[in-house]
């Protein structure tokens, strides 16, 4: 083929199958009034989640930070006796994001696990002094 021409692929549909596809995929969120982010859909009852932090090890303090409210909220303490443990209850969004770090001030392990709903997202340990155990995950 030629600088400038065009090949020609058959079926005519080019770009128009994209479109119809992108529209295919959007259409019922449109439709159905539903919120990508957000509360629940109007008319379903809203559903908590129930949330539990935990950090526990060889140390004896630990400073902690966490996601208070399911997305960019923070709550960060220092010099936190183990283990700890915060339950908090959030309204089920469409999509939530779950940190938790801790920082080990002595010598020893220190674990962080998050549980959403008695179902455990996410679990990590470090050892050593100033280490930095961190856990995140999301859930739809």
């Amino acid at each position: 083929m030629r600088q400038g021409e065009r090949a020609d692929r058959g079926g005519g549909f080019g770009g128009s199958a994209l479109v119809l596809g992108i529209a295919g995929l959007v259409l019922p969120f449109v439709l159905s009034g539903c919120a990508v982010l957000g509360s629940p859909a109007e008319g379903m009852p809203a559903q908590d989640r129930h949330v539990l932090y935990e950090v526990f090890g060889d140390g004896d303090v630990v400073d902690v930070t966490y996601t208070s409210d399911g997305g960019t909220g923070t709550e960060q303490l220092q010099n936190v006796p183990l283990p700890f443990r915060k339950e908090i209850s959030l309204e089920e969004a469409a999509f939530q994001v779950f940190t938790l770090s801790a920082q080990n001030a002595d010598e020893g392990r220190i674990t962080c696990r998050i549980t959403v709903d008695g179902e455990v997202l996410d679990e990590s340990s470090s050892v050593g002094a100033w280490e930095l155990a961190l856990c995140n995950d999301s859930a739809p």
